[in-house]
């Protein structure tokens, strides 16, 4: 990889990005300039590099699409001027080895020679903490120029600069462009219903008509969708358009798609593939010319297979542990009034956040200002999930009498699903409609 030293604050147009994925240290907290976050140092890529970090030394980088803005070094003066050796042994990870003053921690363990992979939390005792990764120095440049300044919320509430976010709004540019009805896909709380105000922004259609659909009862669910003719079911009953004619040639936005009752998946079919539906009590076939967006946290294969494959475009939204660098910018956009405190986001990021971006913004909202910073009740704050990358159980891997026993001894909806190691209570709901059995707790 080339030298970060020697590079030039935007990419030449002729120029193409590096090909390989290299090793970078993200800035995601800095007690002396809180601005700073999101910033990264470039240590190497597949070959042999070493970077000496402190007080004055190292230059930090703004990774942007088709940019590589360089910034000055930080002058912090608790720092050594030569605090950190940093070397780069290509896949083989990092190694850290600590030449000043102040102490060295890895995931909150005191070293002062350590080798370390990406996930890391690599801390300069109240001085610096810093997120290890491997991501490319030049971001593809598909997505639209920026619109938003380095570390805010862009165009569409979206937060991030890590290369998943900017492959998103990637995602985001190409269905607005194309135009045909898209499935969001992701975990609760990772923002799916921003993705859909998104792409209805992009593409310059209004009105956005969204509707939660685990809220409609089976019983008026077809009405509220497809509108009925006046009468209908009774004498005196107003005509009502329903959601997809109100959305006219603007967007349908159905959120929690996978809450919708299996009869009225199978109506949708031909309003997802060609705009076609009809009214209740009509007989004549209508079309729509709305773009339709539907998310769900559920797994693909849990929905209709004919349904879900009528949605040629998919977008999936990358859970918080796939973007773990945009933590320190989420937390300032979620909480302007003050920085969170270093202990606090050390917390954060080797922290467990099943619910994404809105459990954090719950744990912020709880958050007390300290001395001038945010800091969390660590009551609050998830564990540590017992393995890197743990994967949740399907609702159809779990038996009935497993979930039976579950249900006998524990006292709680939340402790079954989790002891049953299901992603949500939404997942649990799912068994148990699978399986009919009524909440033992009401």
């Amino acid at each position: 990889m080339m030298d970060p030293q020697a590079t030039d604050n935007a990419l030449p147009e002729e120029a193409s990005p590096p090909p390989e994925r290299g090793w970078q240290l993200v800035v995601v907290w800095c007690g002396a300039d809180p601005g700073r976050c999101g910033e990264a140092y470039l240590v190497g890529g597949d070959h042999a590099a070493t970077l000496e970090l402190g007080r004055g030394q190292g230059a930090l980088y703004r990774c942007r699409p088709g940019r590589l803005e360089r910034r000055p070094p930080l002058e912090q003066r608790h720092l050594s001027r030569r605090q950190l050796q940093v070397t780069a042994h290509g896949e083989r990870g990092l190694r850290l080895v600590n030449l000043g003053q102040r102490t060295l921690r890895v995931d909150g363990r005191e070293v002062t020679d350590a080798r370390v992979q990406a996930g890391a939390v690599v801390e300069l005792d109240r001085c610096l903490l810093l997120w290890v990764q491997r991501a490319p120095a030049f971001l593809h440049a598909d997505p639209a120029p920026a619109d938003h300044a380095f570390g805010q919320p862009d165009a569409d509430g979206i937060v991030g600069e890590s290369e998943a976010v900017w492959a998103l709004r990637a995602e985001l540019d190409a269905a607005a462009r194309a135009g045909e009805p898209v499935l969001v896909l992701g975990e609760s709380g990772t923002g799916k219903e921003l993705v859909a105000l998104g792409i209805a922004r992009r593409c310059g259609r209004q009105p956005v008509v969204s509707r939660n659909m685990a809220t409609l009862s089976p019983g008026v669910a077809a009405a509220e969708l497809f509108g009925s003719v006046r009468d209908f079911p009774n004498a005196g009953m107003p005509e009502r358009p329903g959601m997809v004619g109100a959305a006219g040639a603007g967007v349908l936005f159905l959120d929690e798609l996978g809450e919708v009752e299996p009869a009225l998946q199978a109506a949708l079919l031909r309003l997802v593939e060609g705009g076609a539906y009809t009214r209740l009590g009509e007989a004549a076939e209508r079309r729509t010319e709305a773009l339709l967006v539907a998310a769900t946290n559920r797994d693909p294969s849990e929905l209709r297979l004919d349904l879900v494959a009528r949605f040629r475009r998919r977008i999936t939204v990358p859970p918080l542990r796939q973007r773990s660098a945009d933590l320190p910018l989420l937390a300032a956009a979620l909480r302007p009034d003050a920085a969170l405190q270093l202990r606090s986001m050390a917390q954060l990021l080797r922290s467990a956040l099943p619910a994404n971006v809105r459990e954090l913004q719950r744990l912020l909202s709880t958050a007390v200002v300290r001395d001038g910073q945010l800091v969390l009740a660590e009551a609050t704050v998830p564990a540590e999930p017992e393995a890197a990358g743990r994967s949740w159980r399907s609702p159809k891997d779990v038996s009935r009498m497993e979930l039976l026993v579950a249900l006998e001894e524990e006292s709680s909806l939340e402790a079954v699903w989790k002891r049953l190691g299901l992603r949500d209570r939404y997942a649990l709901r799912r068994l148990m409609d699978r399986e009919e059995l009524d909440n033992p707790y009401r």
